[in-house]
């Protein structure tokens, strides 16, 4: 499978370059994991973003240029070896794969319950993975924006403005970052994996919560449970087995700030910080202002070390620089097209910041709910049922407010003390970087565009959990640091047990799923947001390679017209008149059309005798086939 010997290529190419020039200095064996990570995701995005951008984003291009650059990572990453590290190399790659299970081995050695609440988490991370492969993907927002996003940047090959309606330009406008791993696992494989990239991030955001917490004094216990809880709040772990990125973002953040706050910096740890940056600029509109804070932090730590020792500090610069050359690829291209074309780089949001007004189709702030809505939402009393992957229900779980709120007050006042007095034997090292990572939670949620729905300020919690666990790190706070965080893990748990529709598939639909052929869990019904069985049969079976599946207005789920491979082609003919729009269809040789019922484009096909009425799409559209020559 090209998909698995690529990636499993690209991950030992980043291991290598990681372990090369990252590992001697590491803190542990979770930062080397992390740094590899963002060496791998870093190579996956040059590879996407350079052939979309060039317009060559195809299969065979996408290969070709992931085994070119893993080659080049890892003659690099031996260039920077002689022979005795070289033999080295092999054992730090061996030890860095065993870290989970020889953490796990610790925590068993301890007789710690961290250790349940570590394969809890584990398992629901793979176990969501697993129902991504089997269960076909049908989130709200990845069938209305984020795979068009995908499926348009293949059929396009490449990032060119498609025309679309206004409730669709989001598919013009937003950063692409973690659409672009989407493309990854579709034009390598197909559809069945484009909802796992956010286990990737969830991955990757639980070492980094992990390596900040370490860094601070937590114990080994105190650092597996705030990596645990900060993933399993529902706002969270809800998002697992979907398109949604905001995991992504957090990933991105909590991975910039691991390396941009590490104490004693090295021009490694500044080009891994902007990596993350340009990452995180390229992943969501509002990644672009954090991304530029963090940087300037990272920046005057540069110049404050060349003042201070000059001939260090040079290294320093020049890795911030070529940083600054991933940003502009990632990140500037769509920003910098959104303001050539529409005077707004965050098209097609619209919103008011420090008096600036963007204009744009979308409001960015509608979705804000009163306190008293907010209160509820923390403190009140459990309501199931509409346990989404945008979750707005409890989203915070009840861990949070009841448990480590508490404690984050005494351990904010620790923090601020620390910042002033010297203390030895403080767990609180190096507290203006976790100082600034708090700002930077603290600015997440205060600009989020909803207070109560978690998954837009995830990075506030998951760093308000490595303050506590540093604080409960100091000597003699063990037992009731494993109590906080056993009792918050607990209540995430049961949250995510209880959550309806969850994961939209249950323990006893994945077994089955399991036991099917590909070609019948394909048409499963595990989502509202998708075509109905018989429309995804007849899709499959008569859309080809090349076929046109055109939509009109008010059409939202087009994610639903490509098929399986991404193939076909999917195009939007505007109604100007009944004439002109079935002229429209006959010029683009289309093959399907999806529109809403009972609109004036339904009623044009139904007038015309080439169309005719195939069957339901996804609410309240439906599809209409060109009709055979020979039927009558």
């Amino acid at each position: 499978m090209l998909l698995c010997a690529l990636s499993a290529w690209v991950f030992l190419a980043a291991s290598c370059f990681a372990l090369s020039f990252c590992g001697r200095g590491a803190e542990s064996q979770a930062e080397k994991l992390l740094a590899t990570s963002i060496v791998g995701i870093g190579m996956i995005e040059t590879v996407i973003f350079g052939l979309g951008w060039a317009g060559f984003l195809e299969r065979n291009w996408i290969a070709l240029c992931g085994f070119v650059l893993g080659l080049f990572a890892i003659v690099s990453a031996f260039s920077n070896l002689n022979r005795a590290r070289g033999t080295a190399l092999w054992s730090a790659f061996t030890a860095m794969v065993r870290a989970p299970f020889a953490l796990a081995s610790a925590l068993l050695k301890l007789r710690s319950p961290a250790l349940l609440t570590y394969l809890w988490t584990i398992g629901l991370g793979l176990w969501t993975a697993w129902l991504a492969y089997l269960a076909p993907s049908g989130s709200w927002d990845g069938i209305w924006y984020h795979e068009p996003m995908v499926g348009f940047a293949l059929q396009y090959r490449g990032f060119q403005r498609v025309p679309l309606p206004s409730n669709l330009e989001m598919i013009n406008g937003y950063p692409r970052g973690a659409e672009n791993l989407m493309i990854w696992a579709v034009a390598l494989l197909d559809r069945r994996l484009i909802d796992a990239v956010p286990s990737l991030a969830f991955a990757m955001a639980g070492l980094a919560v992990y390596v900040l917490a370490r860094r601070h004094g937590a114990s080994l216990a105190g650092s597996v449970g705030a990596s645990a809880v900060a993933l399993t709040i529902p706002g969270a772990a809800l998002q697992l087995r979907s398109t949604y990125v905001d995991l992504v973002v957090l990933a991105a953040i909590l991975a910039s700030l691991a390396f941009a706050t590490r104490p004693h910096l090295r021009a490694i740890d500044v080009w891994l910080s902007m990596i993350s940056l340009a990452w995180l600029a390229s992943v969501k509109a509002n990644g672009l202002f954090f991304a530029v804070l963090i940087g300037t932090w990272l920046f005057f730590r540069i110049v404050r070390m060349a003042f201070r020792k000059p001939s260090f500090a040079w290294p320093l610069f020049g890795a911030f620089v070529f940083g600054l050359l991933f940003f502009a690829l990632f990140a500037l291209p769509t920003y910098l097209r959104n303001l050539l074309l529409h005077s707004n780089p965050f098209w097609p949001l619209r919103f008011e910041f420090f008096g600036f007004k963007f204009e744009g189709p979308i409001d960015a702030g509608h979705m804000q709910r009163g306190w008293d809505y907010i209160k509820n939402e923390l403190f009140g009393p459990p309501h199931f049922g509409e346990d989404y992957h945008d979750t707005g229900q409890h989203a915070y779980g009840y861990g949070l407010p009841f448990v480590a709120l508490p404690i984050f007050v005494i351990a904010f006042f620790a923090l601020l003390e620390r910042l002033f007095v010297r203390e030895e034997g403080n767990p609180i090292r190096h507290p203006h970087g976790l100082f600034f990572s708090l700002l930077i939670g603290a600015l997440v949620q205060a600009t989020s565009p909803g207070h109560h729905w978690a998954r837009f300020s995830l990075a506030f919690p998951a760093i308000v959990l490595v303050i506590v666990a540093s604080w409960l790190g100091r000597p003699g706070r063990q037992r009731f640091e494993e109590a906080a965080f056993s009792s918050m893990a607990l209540l995430n748990a049961l949250l995510l047990l209880w959550a309806r529709p969850g994961w939209d598939v249950t323990i006893k639909q994945g077994i089955e799923l399991a036991l099917m052929p590909p070609s019948q869990r394909r048409l499963a019904e595990t989502s509202l947001c998708l075509l109905p069985p018989q429309t995804r049969q007849a899709l499959e079976e008569e859309i080809g390679p090349g076929d046109v599946v055109a939509f009109s207005e008010d059409i939202g789920f087009i994610g639903n017209l490509w098929n399986e491979q991404f193939s076909n082609r999917v195009l939007f003919v505007p109604f100007r008149s009944s004439s002109n729009f079935l002229s429209e269809l006959d010029r683009v040789n289309a093959k399907w059309v999806c529109v809403r019922s009972g609109s004036i484009h339904a009623a044009a096909l139904l007038a015309s005798s080439q169309w005719v009425r195939l069957g339901p799409a996804a609410f309240a559209d439906e599809i209409y086939a060109r009709r055979k020559k020979n039927s009558p």
